[in-house]
């Protein structure tokens, strides 16, 4: 294996959370859509999980300017995990780990772009 091609292991780390914060958000997004069921519209549902999709094949493949850009589509998922907690006292959790999520992504997202700098 050569040094191109090898990892660093802080490196992987953040790769590794960082698609793994993505599914976990997609998942979060279908539970979401699923718990409020007809309340919700099907364009809802493409609008809010497009945005998650579209950077996986670039974080899959490790291309930086990917990193840099899908940590601007953590901005919505935050601003509606905020005002959800919010807004909706009586059903938090789901909001709140998508909050969670959305930060813990963003943060992977910049501690991977500060470590392959």
């Amino acid at each position: 294996m050569s040094a191109e091609t090898a990892d660093p292991p802080a490196n992987a780390d953040a790769l590794r959370v960082a698609i793994l914060c993505v599914m976990a958000l997609i998942a979060i997004v279908l539970t979401a859509w699923h718990w409020h069921g007809t309340t919700l519209r099907f364009w809802l549902l493409v609008l809010s999980l497009v945005p998650l999709l579209i950077p996986l094949p670039g974080l899959i493949h490790r291309e930086r300017r990917t990193f840099a850009w899908a940590s601007l589509l953590t901005i919505p998922y935050m601003a509606l995990g905020v005002t959800e907690v919010i807004a909706d006292p009586a059903h938090r959790a789901i909001p709140a780990t998508l909050l969670v999520l959305a930060f813990a992504w963003l943060v992977t997202l910049v501690a991977y772009l500060r470590v392959t700098r």
